[in-house]
């Protein structure tokens, strides 16, 4: 890389060059735009950054919520019992009353349901 001065442009102020593969460039321009790219840059890491919080932060969000579904679900489907027979004894008329008549129940837990 070489700088060169120019007589003509140091009378103007910062009139450095620079010899590079693109050509001769001024080291202020050259400079400034070194700078802007920088801070696109910059704000570039900032909002993929802002938008991986969001990500993760939903994905959280949305486990949290299938969880309590899922425990729900759990809950109502193992919490279940199962009529097998109804018995009716002691009618002497050949219907129920609220007299002397007993009524049996045969039930069973659901599926995965807790001995009671």
């Amino acid at each position: 890389m070489v700088c060169v001065k120019s007589n003509k442009l140091a009378a103007q102020g910062a009139v450095t060059t620079r010899n590079s593969l693109f050509g001769t460039m001024r080291a202020n321009k050259l400079a400034a735009q070194g700078i802007g790219t920088l801070i696109i840059f910059i704000a570039l890491i900032l909002v993929a950054a802002v938008a991986a919080g969001v990500l993760i932060q939903t994905a959280s969000s949305l486990q949290s919520k299938s969880l309590d579904v899922g425990r729900q679900s759990t809950e109502k489907i193992t919490t279940d019992i199962e009529v097998v027979q109804v018995y009716a004894h002691n009618t002497n008329d050949t219907s129920i009353t609220s007299g002397a008549d007993n009524v049996t129940v045969v039930v069973r837990l659901g599926s995965g349901s807790s001995p009671v």
